[in-house]
């Protein structure tokens, strides 16, 4: 058994953390760039709209360079796609193989 390999268990902690640290940073980078927003409340709805993938195009709608919101969208996928590739692999490891 090696040691170093981390758990599920911490393997959705780094996940949730990441996509965390994805959401503040895009808040953050909405309500650097975006007049129309009033307030950092709004930045993180906004965030939040995009993160959850509801409405995407009202957010890109708000800012001034409008593909900027898909810098959140596909490191949210990314981080979603290789959570789910991760835990799968994860479980095709620990499946016993049964020799015939």
């Amino acid at each position: 058994e090696n040691r170093s390999r981390p758990t599920n268990r911490t393997r959705m902690n780094l996940a949730f953390r990441s996509y965390l640290e994805i959401f503040i940073f895009s808040a953050t980078l909405y309500s650097a760039l975006s007049r129309k927003l009033e307030g950092f409340s709004q930045s993180i709805l906004a965030s939040l709209y995009v993160g959850t993938f509801t409405n995407v195009s009202y957010v890109a709608d708000l800012l001034p360079i409008r593909h900027l919101v898909f810098l959140q969208v596909i490191s949210t996928m990314s981080l979603v796609i290789l959570s789910i590739a991760g835990y799968l692999g994860n479980v095709k490891r620990r499946t016993p193989i049964i020799n015939r």
